[in-house]
C-alpha cells in the first residue's frame, strides 16, 4: 500500500480519512480498516475516536483521536475568531513537547487561518472514559485533575518564549461590555439556581471586569500558560 504525505490532505471529516493517510500519520505500521465515533460533547470542535487496524498484526495504536472543527458554522466562526483552533493546534506543535503531566501524543495537526478548518490526530487514553461536569467528580478524581493540572503548567511559569508569543497573547474579545451581556442572558436562564451570596460575586466581577483585566495583565504580573478550558468534560 502506498503512503501519502498527511499534509496533502485536508482532513475536516472522519469521512476525509482513508487508511493510506492514516498509515502516514500515526507511522506504526500499515493501516488496511478504521472505525470512527463521536465522543465528547463539544460546542466548537468534534472529536470523534478512530479504531485502527493494521496489516500482519503489526503492533500501533489500537485507537487515536480525530478533533476537527464544529459542524455548526456559528460555533465554528466562533472558535476562529477566538482563535481557539489556532492556539490549541500551536499548542500540540510547539508547547506540549516543553511539558509534564499526561499529554497525549500527537500524531498530526494542521489548520487554516481563513476557513477556520483544523484536524488534530491524537493518541487515545482508552479505555479511560470522558469526564461529566453535571455528574460531578469524586474526592479522588478531583485531586488528581489538580495534581497534573500543575504539572502542566510548573514547567513554563515565567517562560519569556510563551509571555512574548503574539499567538497566545492577543487582546481578548471579552471585555465590560460583552461579559454584562452575558451575565444578563445567564441571569435570565438560571438566576433562580443560584444563591444571593453567588450572584453578589457574579455581579461584582461583571461590574469590574475591565478593571480586573487590567490589573491581570498589568507589567510585572507573573506570567504562566493557562489551559482556559479545564472541566470534566475535557478530561479522560
Amino acid at each position: 500500500m502506498q503512503t501519502a504525505d498527511p499534509s496533502d490532505t485536508v482532513i475536516e471529516r472522519p469521512s476525509d480519512l482513508t487508511p493510506e493517510w492514516l498509515t502516514a500519520a500515526v507511522g506504526a505500521g500499515t493501516v488496511t480498516a478504521f472505525t470512527s465515533e463521536r465522543i465528547g460533547t463539544g460546542q466548537m470542535s468534534e472529536c470523534y475516536r478512530i479504531g485502527l487496524t493494521y496489516a500482519d498484526g503489526r503492533d500501533g495504536p489500537a485507537t487515536a483521536i480525530l478533533k476537527v472543527a464544529a459542524t455548526d458554522p456559528m460555533s465554528r466562526q466562533t472558535g476562529l475568531a477566538l482563535g481557539l483552533y489556532e492556539r490549541e493546534v500551536r499548542f500540540y506543535s510547539e508547547v506540549a513537547p516543553r511539558l509534564g503531566g499526561p499529554i497525549a501524543q500527537c500524531f498530526h495537526t494542521s489548520y487554516d487561518p481563513e476557513t477556520g478548518i483544523f484536524a488534530l490526530l491524537i493518541d487515545d487514553a482508552a479505555p479511560a472514559v470522558v469526564g461529566d461536569e453535571i455528574r460531578g467528580a469524586t474526592t479522588e478524581d478531583a485531586r488528581l485533575a489538580l495534581t497534573e493540572l500543575g504539572r502542566l503548567h510548573a514547567p513554563v511559569i515565567g517562560s519569556d518564549t510563551f509571555a512574548e508569543a503574539d499567538w497566545l497573547n492577543r487582546e481578548s474579545p471579552m471585555n465590560q461590555a460583552l461579559i454584562t451581556q452575558l451575565y444578563a442572558a445567564f441571569i435570565d436562564r438560571y438566576g433562580e439556581a443560584i444563591t444571593p451570596d453567588q450572584r453578589m460575586v457574579c455581579q461584582r466581577l461583571v461590574d469590574n471586569f475591565d478593571a480586573y483585566l487590567a490589573e491581570e495583565t498589568a507589567a510585572g504580573r507573573p506570567k504562566g500558560l493557562v489551559h482556559g478550558d479545564y472541566r470534566l468534560d475535557n478530561m479522560l
